[in-house]
């Protein structure tokens, strides 16, 4: 069973995904029995495959995207000190010609 199994999954392989669909539409593996099963896991699992790729890729995607508004917050952070620095020296150098 399993053999046989394998040797179904080697020709879709051997097909490819778009030829396998084709035939599918076509009902060149019935619509029940082993082999139509085998077609349509083996189908399944290459959608679910693609699924996961772009979710893999959506979520590197996203924590890039996380880490630079981490590296935009901490520079917006400088800044305001820098700011608010020069500000402080300037107010300090005013308070001492008062004084």
């Amino acid at each position: 069973m399993a053999g046989e199994r394998d040797k179904y999954v080697a020709e879709l392989e051997k097909l490819g995904e778009d030829e396998v669909r084709k035939r599918l539409i076509k009902g060149n593996y019935g619509h029940d029995g082993e082999y139509y099963f085998v077609v349509e896991a083996w189908l399944q699992s290459k959608a679910d495959a693609r699924k996961e790729s772009r979710e893999a890729i959506s979520l590197s995607i996203s924590r890039k995207a996380l880490f630079n508004s981490h590296i935009a917050t901490i520079i917006a952070a400088i800044a305001i000190i820098v700011a608010a620095s020069d500000k402080l020296i300037t107010f300090l150098n005013w308070l001492m010609t008062k004084f």
